[in-house]
């Protein structure tokens, strides 16, 4: 009996500093996973701190971009309004190379106008339903932006800022998160573009044929008096 009460002791022993061991390596690896963790998420932080640091920059290629799209793109809507004003009273166009000061007023202030109330519609469809950009992202998009509208500027070339930005959060898009790249979005932009050159062109028409038409039934009018 006493024999066996030592080896029952033993074993007892045994198992216990087994079940210790085992619980050291269970913590050990614990430990580590922790450690792992902690890495992770201290990289994550690292992250968001330099993702933070875009911000000024963001807002210095935002501004950037503005100044390129007036230098460009704004000019679509200015130029006709500028057209009818360089004619004289005797229908002949003046060569004034400056832009009066009224056309520029009244361009910015309908430009200011139509950001603060539609605006909102396309910023929303490029800024995040295309794919969800972080600040470095945005900053890589904006200044790609502004150096592709600015050289076209250069060389006199109507580009189009909206399909510049575009074509740079797609290409962003691709690079960082190419699986959240929303290309049901991307497809009905394209098509949108695709029909607007014809549609457009067909309306412009119809609408000239009918102011004409119209003018055209008053001159006699303006005759008699």
């Amino acid at each position: 009996r006493k024999k066996n009460k030592k080896i029952n002791n033993f074993l007892n022993i045994k198992e216990s500093n087994e079940e210790k061991e085992n619980q050291n390596e269970n913590q050990n690896q614990q430990g580590v996973l922790q450690r792992d963790d902690s890495d992770n998420f201290s990289d994550h932080q690292l992250r968001s701190v330099a993702e933070y640091e875009f911000i000024p920059l963001l807002v210095l290629t935002s501004a950037l971009v503005s100044f390129a799209h007036g230098g460009n793109d704004a000019e679509n809507g200015i130029n006709p309004f500028y057209m009818i004003l360089s004619y004289n009273r005797d229908g002949n166009l003046t060569q004034e190379k400056s832009l009066p000061m009224s056309v520029t007023v009244i361009g910015a202030t309908t430009l200011i106008c139509g950001l603060t109330t539609w605006g909102y519609r396309v910023i929303r469809a490029i800024g995040v339903k295309i794919v969800p950009m972080s600040f470095s992202m945005a900053f890589s998009v904006q200044f790609a932006t502004a150096i592709v509208i600015f050289s076209a500027t250069i060389w006199k070339i109507p580009i189009s800022t909206t399909c510049i930005t575009v074509g740079c959060v797609t290409g962003v898009g691709l690079v960082e998160q190419p699986k959240l790249v929303n290309f049901v979005v991307l497809g009905k932009i394209f098509l949108c573009w695709l029909l607007s050159f014809p549609f457009s062109g067909i309306l412009s028409a119809i609408l000239f044929i009918l102011w004409r038409a119209v003018f055209a039934s008053m001159e006699p009018q303006q005759a008699q008096t």
